[in-house]
């Protein structure tokens, strides 16, 4: 079976140190699957990595499990589960708004800030948003999800989201807990907070900041912000909580790409 994304970060120390030369874990897992960026470039591949390195030199030569390819499996696989959806059914429970263009149902909603449109055989962005793939497959899991399932107000950490949904075993969760943040990147995540919509809420918690946020309607996400101290040595770090409904709407890889996307708003990377 082809590699894939969720295989290379599992290999890879998830400590975004940036010395393959990209900015975090994630970002070269992509690259290593979509671009064919050598594994090699890792510098702290464990030893049992280098048969894996080989065999992606051989997938990565025949287009084999390239992200493109995988991407259009599960879009399809998404749109038949969608098809005999009723959208008007479910539009409430999602938090979207039932409408019909040229004949063609779809479920209108906010995703980021911005409208989206989700037909059952393509989604319409507005024009000028940077859409990834994944978005594609996310927002197809969301509305195959049915909705109905309110926030409950308990926060949880990715970790323990991950415990209630199914997940990739050897995936390092951790280090989704705690991001920590250089100097430019804080710098960032105070310019593009209002990008995604957050606003400072009061809870009880030793972060500098809270910010709530919304990235879909029924997906209420925490951001934490930890300002550090360089006189301290500490710095900059960021935590992101999920309410525990959430895991009713979006699978592991959904959570994963969800707290990635709103990562690339923040720091602009």
């Amino acid at each position: 079976m082809p590699y894939s994304i969720l295989d290379i970060m599992k290999i890879l120390p998830q400590t975004n140190c940036s010395e393959c030369g990209f900015a975090r874990c994630m970002t070269f897992a992509v690259a290593v699957i979509k671009n064919g960026e050598p594994l090699e470039k890792c510098p702290y591949l464990p030893k049992e990595a280098g048969h894996i390195a080989q065999e992606l030199h051989k997938q990565q030569k025949t287009g084999k499990g390239s992200s493109r390819e995988a991407l259009d499996d599960s879009r399809a696989t998404l749109q038949k589960r969608l098809a005999p959806v009723d959208l008007k059914a479910v539009a409430k429970g999602l938090g979207a708004r039932y409408c019909e263009e040229g004949g063609s149902a779809c479920l209108e909603l906010e995703y980021f800030g911005n409208p989206v449109k989700i037909f059952k055989d393509h989604i319409a962005y507005p024009a000028g948003m940077d859409v990834d793939p994944w978005d594609d497959i996310l927002l197809y899991n969301y509305v195959c999800s049915g909705g109905n399932t309110p926030a409950t107000g308990r926060w949880i950490s990715f970790k323990e989201l991950a415990g209630i949904v199914s997940h990739a075993p050897g995936l390092n969760l951790s280090a989704f807990n705690i991001i920590a943040c250089d100097e430019k990147t804080a710098s960032a995540l105070n310019e593009n907070f209002g990008r995604i919509g957050a606003q400072p809420v009061m809870i009880e918690t030793s972060a500098d900041l809270a910010l709530f946020f919304k990235p879909l309607s029924m997906t209420p996400m925490l951001l934490l912000y930890y300002s550090g101290d360089p006189e301290e040595g500490t710095t900059a770090q960021m935590q992101f909580l999920f309410d525990e409904c959430v895991a009713a709407y979006l699978d592991f890889e959904g959570a994963f790409f969800l707290i990635e996307r709103t990562k690339r708003i923040l720091t602009g990377q």
